[in-house]
This record gives C-alpha cells, sequence and structure tokens, in this order.
C-alpha cells in the first residue's frame, strides 16, 4: 500500500504539468536540463524564494496555480506538440478560469524580463584578487523563455512553501498567442488511447 501524502500529491501535479511528458521540443536530441541554463534557473528560483519568503508568501500558491494553468491547456486531436507548458498564460487571462493571475503573471514578467537582461548576452562575471575578468560559470550562459522562466517559478513557489525541490526540463518555446480554451476533441478519442 502506498501512502499518498499532501507533498507527493503536488510533486506529482507539478512534475507533470511542468515538465510535461509533452514536451517534445528535441525529438532527436536529450531535452535540455535545468543544468545546461544553470545560471539563469539559479537566479530565477533564487528570486522567487526571496519574492515568496521575503515579500508576500501569498504569491506561493498563486505562482503555482499560473504555472499550472499555462501548463493544462493542450489541442490533443490536431497536434500534441501544441498547448501546454508555452507561455500563452499572457494571453489568457480573460478566461474565467484564470481570474486573478494578473498579479502573479506580473510578477514572473518583471523576472522574466530582468533574467533576460542579465543572462542574454554575457554570463555574469567576477573580479579575481589578481584583478582579472571570470566567468563565475563554467556553463555557457542562456536566458530562459517566458514559459520556462515560470516552469522554474511554479517549482520555486512550491519549495519555497516548504514542498519538494523539484527540477524542471528546459527547452520551452514562448507562444505570442493564447492556446485553444477547449479541447478540440475528446481525450479519449486519441488514437485508440483512453
Amino acid at each position: 500500500m502506498v501512502a499518498v501524502t499532501r507533498a507527493s500529491l503536488i510533486k506529482a501535479a507539478i512534475v507533470s504539468s511542468l515538465s510535461s511528458p509533452f514536451l517534445n521540443l528535441y525529438p532527436q536530441q536529450q531535452t535540455p536540463s535545468e543544468s545546461s541554463y544553470a545560471p539563469a534557473a539559479k537566479f530565477v528560483r533564487e528570486e522567487i524564494t526571496q519574492i515568496i519568503q521575503n515579500q508576500d508568501p501569498s504569491l506561493a500558491g498563486s505562482i503555482l496555480r499560473l504555472a499550472f494553468h499555462d501548463a493544462t491547456v493542450r489541442s490533443v486531436a490536431s497536434d500534441p506538440s501544441v498547448g501546454g507548458a508555452d507561455g500563452s498564460i499572457r494571453y489568457e487571462l480573460d478566461w474565467s478560469e484564470n481570474r486573478g493571475l494578473s498579479k502573479p503573471l506580473k510578477v514572473i514578467n518583471e523576472l522574466f524580463e530582468l533574467q533576460q537582461e542579465k543572462f542574454e548576452l554575457i554570463c555574469p562575471i567576477s573580479i579575481s584578487s589578481s584583478g582579472e575578468s571570470t566567468s563565475t560559470s563554467k556553463i555557457p550562459c542562456r536566458s530562459l523563455s517566458f514559459a520556462d522562466t515560470l516552469a522554474i517559478s511554479g517549482a520555486a513557489a512550491v519549495e519555497a512553501a516548504q514542498g519538494p525541490k523539484i527540477e524542471i526540463q528546459m527547452g520551452r518555446k514562448d507562444v505570442y498567442q493564447a492556446d485553444n480554451h477547449f479541447l478540440d476533441d475528446p481525450i479519449q478519442n486519441m488514437g485508440g488511447r483512453s
């Protein structure tokens, strides 16, 4: 018999939505992990944790809800790679189920822009005791897509609320329009699967 705890339910929901099995952006390649975006991913995790723990603890649930709502809309019949955790929530705030998500979206938007400015062109550098500029990371810097920023923020919100640490697969592509509001075909009719 398996014990189901609140933490295990939260982890299952986050892992299934944010580390989506539908995330097939690199069908012939390994999907990038957080470590391939280490400086930016670490920055986002730390900022979300700081915001939740020191500024507004009520944002933990709202950020998680925002990430979940972004991840749950998908087009199952026409193309299963359409939808999911793709940043479309930015264009879906007028949907009734997304009421109350404008505040956490504003926080994530500001964080997304900040990490883009910080990691888009160069890695953060430090000055050694001899006066030489050195990179603080041996991993090349890459900024995150909005969708990856949101997915990491959702996982960081769980962790900041004393939940488990959830590693997030990276590589989501942003979309610039709302996803389909409703499934275009019932899920039970997906290619004979139920």
